[in-house]
């Protein structure tokens, strides 16, 4: 396991990017998350206008999600049987062709459905190779920093892709937007082909030739974490990000509810990313030492959900996108759980761990948002959103009680 950082050693978040190869993986990171959020507010504002269906709208954002449960587990150990850097490449090929198909035809919504999950099939080996090349490149305490900018990273994206999402669709509709998105894919497999070094297939000779199977790979990675306390109650937190999500998966509806035009929409996507950014530059600066940040995870995982509960009040928009900014800034916590999830797993088995981390973390959000989107159906969506944070209070406070008393039984160190 990867010692922890020391409260005396608190180096910049910046100076990670001093590194090539991470500035690289950061170069395609940032270019094909903000061509994917442009898409999901695309196909999402698609689909609403065609149909002016809550629950297709709401199917749309969860399919970006839920397929997660079942690839993030299964494909992520492709990550370790073939080079990560051609993974990686290979994933954002795939991806791009994906798009331009939904843009280059008028589809139904069941083949736009079925499309935006073969996107997201993807995506999983891309993210497990991601993760895993960059422990390979940032190895020791600044892992943690190294994956605090990734994060950082992926909801600046988010915003940028959010904000462009509101003003192109509104400006050159959706098909034209899903182009841009192709191309950012291709952009992004550019920069890592010629930016990241070319390293060999992470598992052994003899592991290879044994090949196990995906399911066994998913078995023992589910028995590796489930057998550890701390591990269990840090995938419980990342469980709690799913009702954070709501409010985003009923923007349409929720938009239409107050009067907002597109380019409003795009203000309430890009509110959550927004307040994320500002609360994770706090949260990694040398003002908060690391010992701070873990203990910092249980009460900011409990306030996160409490703005959303603001919502029976039905707030306006900029009362909106003040209390997404607000759940967003307290979600930073995520960074230092994601970082002490990676630490206590071994690196035999962290590449098929981080993959159940992911589904949890994804399979959550697309679950909350479907049911929520079914139950806007029928009620009012500001009172599905205040629901959600009623809830998510109440999942959180659970995750960190067990996360505390883990913790007492072996203390971090």
């Amino acid at each position: 396991m990867v010692d922890h950082a020391t409260d005396t050693e608190r180096p910049s978040v910046w100076s990670i990017f001093r590194n090539r190869e991470i500035s690289a993986l950061f170069a395609g990171l940032i270019t094909a998350m903000a061509g994917a959020q442009l898409a999901r507010a695309a196909l999402m504002f698609l689909v609403y206008e065609r149909n002016q269906s809550v629950w297709q709208a709401a199917l749309i954002f969860a399919l970006t999600l839920l397929p997660d449960i079942v690839c993030r587990p299964l494909l992520s150990g492709l990550a370790d049987r073939y080079p990560r850097r051609t993974v990686m490449v290979t994933a954002d090929l795939c991806r791009a062709g994906l798009v331009a198909v939904m843009a280059a035809f008028d589809h139904s919504v069941p083949t736009l459905c079925l499309l935006v999950v073969l996107v997201q099939v993807a995506a999983a080996p891309f993210d497990a190779a991601r993760a895993a090349t960059t422990a390979a490149i940032m190895p020791g305490p600044r892992l943690t920093l190294a994956m605090g900018a990734f994060q950082l990273t992926m909801q600046m994206a988010m915003v940028l892709g959010y904000l462009a999402g509101g003003i192109i669709v509104a400006a050159i509709q959706p098909r034209p937007a899903l182009w841009v998105d192709a191309v950012c894919f291709l952009v992004s497999a550019a920069f890592i082909r010629f930016g990241v070094a070319a390293r060999p297939a992470a598992a052994q000779p003899d592991h290879r030739a044994a090949k196990p199977s995906l399911l066994a790979s998913l078995r023992d990675g589910t028995r590796l974490v489930m057998a550890e306390p701390k591990l269990r109650a840090l995938l419980g937190f990342f469980a709690v990000t799913g009702f954070f999500l709501v409010p985003m998966g009923l923007v349409a509806p929720y938009a239409e509810t107050i009067g907002a035009h597109d380019t409003d929409k795009g203000l309430l996507l890009a509110a959550y990313p927004a307040g994320t950014v500002l609360g994770m530059v706090i949260f990694l600066s040398r003002f908060v030492s690391p010992a701070a940040r873990l203990r910092l995870i249980g009460p900011l995982a409990i306030v996160a959900s409490v703005p959303l509960i603001f919502y029976v009040t039905r707030p306006d928009l900029w009362g909106s996108v003040g209390l997404l900014a607000l759940v967003g800034a307290a979600s930073c916590f995520s960074v230092p759980v994601s970082a002490e999830f990676m630490r206590l797993v071994p690196d035999s088995g962290r590449s098929q761990a981080y993959g159940l981390l992911i589904t949890v973390l994804l399979g959550s959000q697309g679950l909350a948002v479907l049911a929520a989107g079914v139950a806007a159906v029928w009620v009012h969506p500001a009172t599905v959103i205040a629901v959600s944070g009623l809830l998510g209070v109440g999942c959180a406070a659970a995750a960190a009680r067990a996360w505390y008393r883990a913790c007492a039984t072996a203390p971090l160190g």
